[in-house]
């Protein structure tokens, strides 16, 4: 939201929208990249493709950065919404994956408590 904001008000740079936001762990990750003075999007990619260890987030990320920065302030405004609902669905999709992880866990739980129940018997 922090990027959205520094570009519809104050039409910031890429470099000056990452170093502003040096509480995001990314953020400082690229600002700390060798190649953040002459490149901040290639940093920018160099940090997510370290953060980012799902293939599917790190995919999401990279076409993210790609399409950062290259067209005027109400595309990139676009931009930022288009990847926040894309990301949001990678988040619902994860956090199912998480909800089906657990059950699953519970289940095999309760069975090999069973099974030890039914050996002592």
């Amino acid at each position: 939201m922090t990027f959205q904001i520094g570009m519809s008000y104050e039409a910031q740079p890429l470099e000056r929208l990452l170093r502003l936001n040096g509480d995001s762990r990314l953020c400082r990750m690229a600002v700390q990249s060798k190649a953040f003075p002459e490149n901040p999007r290639a940093a920018l990619e160099e940090a997510g493709k370290a953060l980012f260890t799902e293939a599917g987030d790190r995919e999401l990320f990279l076409g993210f950065v790609r399409g950062f920065g290259v067209s005027g302030v109400e595309e990139q405004l676009e931009h930022l919404r288009l990847y926040a609902a894309l990301a949001e669905q990678n988040l619902e999709r994860a956090r199912e994956s998480r909800d089906g992880k657990t059950r699953l866990s519970v289940c095999l739980g309760l069975f090999a408590g069973v099974l030890v129940c039914l050996v002592l018997l």
